[in-house]
């Protein structure tokens, strides 16, 4: 049997004593901030210094703080802000800050998108032909192949405002009917930029001395195609107008509704010829323009639907 500075483990190591093991020792000069001799594994002088815990703060703000009572970066009524609010409100982010989002560079934002493609018709409405002659067949079928993207994007003034997913009510239900009646029309009134526009020009450049009897049945079709698209916006701008007044109220959301019924019945029969048809795209703009601006407020009976527009 060894004595307790000579025991032999089970491994057939030689163990020294505790006493030996635990003793502390000094540092080497040579070997700053390291033990001049290590302990044997599996000795209790190589069990780690007992742990001290960290100051509080160090790895950033406690349950405690983020918790609805608390007095951190991350509490409600600490910060005096919600972190659950994702609108125009400061919202609180992983890291504890309070984030302010800028409301006028959203508005700005939403005036550009639905102000756009009025404007655009605009412009090309200052070159339109004002009738289609064999002169000018080419510049009246390219004109409308330029256009057809952009008709459609007409109908975002109407979608913009009424952005998010409807609620089972009143207001749903106008909203619902408002984005039907902005898909016919971008529907409907593409098909006249299609026949009408495109395939018109294309038959008078090249019908030769028989071109008006294939022109003037595509116009007939196109005229009909651009009425079921009119109408289609008229439907859309009033349901809309009744979803934006139950929300907004009726003095900020009519305005614009007046404005854009007054171009929607010039649109019948000015299309974008000059100088109606481009009064008429400037009147869409302005209109729509007021309704971002009705839709930018908050809403006067607090519903809300279930999705905003992207930033």
């Amino acid at each position: 049997m060894a004595d307790d500075s000579t025991r032999i483990g089970r491994t057939g190591f030689r163990i020294g004593s505790i006493e030996e093991h635990t003793k502390v020792r000094p540092k080497t000069a040579g070997r700053q901030g390291s033990w001049a001799r290590r302990p044997p594994a599996g000795s209790f002088a190589s069990v780690t210094p007992p742990y001290e815990a960290p100051p509080a703060g160090a790895f950033g703000p406690t349950i405690a703080d983020m918790s609805p009572t608390g007095s951190g970066h991350g509490s409600h009524h600490g910060s005096g802000h919600d972190s659950e609010d994702t609108g125009d409100h400061a919202r609180t982010g992983r890291t504890g800050r309070s984030v302010r989002s800028v409301p006028g560079r959203r508005l700005v934002r939403d005036v550009v998108l639905v102000v756009a493609a009025p404007l655009v018709l605009a412009g090309f409405g200052l070159g339109h032909p004002g009738g289609l002659r064999p002169h000018n067949a080419v510049h009246w079928a390219e004109m409308h192949i330029w256009l057809l993207p952009v008709w459609p994007l007409l109908a975002l003034g109407v979608v913009l405002p009424l952005w998010g997913r409807p609620r089972r009510d009143a207001t749903g239900a106008a909203t619902v009917v408002a984005l039907a009646g902005a898909f016919g029309y971008a529907v409907f009134y593409t098909g006249l930029d299609a026949v009408a526009g495109i395939g018109a020009g294309i038959a008078e450049q090249h019908g030769g001395g028989q071109r008006r009897k294939v022109v003037n049945p595509m116009f007939a079709t196109g005229d009909a195609l651009g009425q079921a698209g009119v109408w289609c916006l008229v439907v859309a701008v009033l349901a809309a107008s009744v979803a934006l007044c139950l929300r907004y109220g009726t003095a900020r959301v009519l305005p614009g509704t007046a404005v854009l019924l007054v171009c929607c019945w010039s649109f019948f029969d000015s299309h974008i010829f000059h100088p109606r048809g481009v009064v008429t795209m400037l009147g869409f703009a302005l209109g729509f323009a007021l309704w971002v601006w009705a839709a930018a407020a908050r809403p006067a009976n607090n519903l809300a639907y279930g999705g905003s527009p992207p930033s």
